[in-house]
């Protein structure tokens, strides 16, 4: 077996076939350069276990989300007594297929 072979087993080396331990083994008692490979990886993987990742998860409480909903009420409430009522529109009519379409000059169909 090669060192690359063998340096490709290493970084899998927990999930290898007690065979293909062996085989590692084998070789790191002969080779300087991978048993160097193996104490790093070793190494590595002793540092990945020692760092723990916490997730911050914020907790909604009633009060802000009250407050959301009341800010989104108010932008609907505003934007619905923004809107102009009462605004002629020219309206055409024409018959389609026993249908009556109407089509107004703001480009809205009914």
């Amino acid at each position: 077996m090669n060192c690359e072979d063998v340096q490709k087993k290493i970084v899998l080396f927990n999930e290898l076939l007690e065979e293909e331990k062996r085989e590692v083994w084998e070789h790191l008692k002969v080779c300087e350069s991978c048993r160097r490979f193996f104490e790093e990886e070793q190494k590595l993987r002793e540092l990945l276990k020692s760092v723990r990742v916490e997730k911050k998860v914020e907790k909604l409480s009633w009060r802000r989300i009250a407050i959301t909903a009341a800010a989104v009420m108010a932008i609907l409430l505003s934007v619905i007594l923004m809107t102009p009522k009462n605004v002629p529109r020219e309206v055409i009519y024409f018959q389609q297929k026993g249908a009556i379409v109407e089509i107004f000059i703001d480009g809205g169909v009914k």
